[in-house]
């Protein structure tokens, strides 16, 4: 397996160029349940790892646990990356990320190892997507492989918290990137859940999540989301800002 070597200047860089792509190739970024991550924030002293259970429908699924975790909220964050990607992209270590090969047990078996050592007992952030590749957003059954609940009874005492992803063409040019992040759960390593169980309750949770956002988003219930980056603006805001007719409907109700 390919291990983490995070360096905190890499991730200052990295950060920065994937805020600047996302700034050129979105119109924004809006966020709901920001406050539910703010505890492992590298400035507390939280001493129980969070584990982020996310949906895998985009290619900016790799951008955003950057623009939320890295740019936005300090967090101490790492992520898990199908093997052969990793050697592909190499430069992704240096943010934070380590290999599985999901093809091979034992080899799989020695990143979940290596994950439960690098957050036992710290306020580290794990991104997982437990789909292991990329799928429809609206696919389902949502179908998750059972690492996260594996890692889960390694580490004993941890929390897990599901964040959903979505990417719409609505009113601007450029797609608008959503997330909705739900409260997280915790473990204490005494529950007496089968791994099983425990996968399908942790699928569960991120179902939710990825309906409750795709609920929001079709009815432009969007109050409590909160822009965390202003991307492109689309050529007829331009116009109507020339004009002095400025609406800005995502932005306003995603203040």
């Amino acid at each position: 397996m390919l291990t983490a070597t995070p360096s905190d200047f890499y991730r200052r860089i990295l950060a920065r160029y994937f805020r600047r792509r996302g700034k050129k190739m979105l119109s924004g970024v809006f966020v709901h349940g920001l406050e539910h991550l703010a505890d492992w924030n590298r400035e507390h002293s939280h001493e129980v790892p969070l584990i982020l259970v996310a949906n895998h429908s985009s290619w900016w699924d790799a951008v955003m646990p950057i623009l939320i975790s890295l740019d936005r909220l300090n967090h101490d964050a790492y992520g898990v990356m199908e093997e052969r990607q990793l050697r592909r992209y190499r430069f992704f270590r240096k943010l934070g990320m380590f290999s599985i090969d999901r093809d091979n047990g034992r080899s799989a078996y020695r990143s979940l190892e290596y994950a439960a050592d690098l957050l036992r007992d710290t306020n580290r952030v794990l991104w997982f997507f437990p789909q292991g590749m990329i799928l429809p957003n609206d696919q389902r059954p949502i179908q998750s492989f059972s690492g996260t609940a594996h890692l889960v009874q390694m580490i004993g005492r941890c929390e897990v918290a599901s964040i959903a992803f979505r990417y719409e063409l609505l009113h601007h040019e450029h797609p608008t990137a959503f997330a909705k992040i739900s409260p997280p759960i915790s473990f204490n390593g005494n529950e007496k859940l089968s791994k099983a169980d425990l996968n399908e309750q942790l699928t569960q949770m991120l179902t939710e999540a990825v309906n409750q956002l795709r609920d929001n988003v079709v009815a432009e219930e969007l109050d409590g989301y909160e822009m965390i980056l202003e991307g492109r603006k689309s050529i007829d805001v331009k116009w109507d800002e020339v004009r002095g007719n400025s609406k800005g409907k995502i932005q306003k109700k995603g203040r």
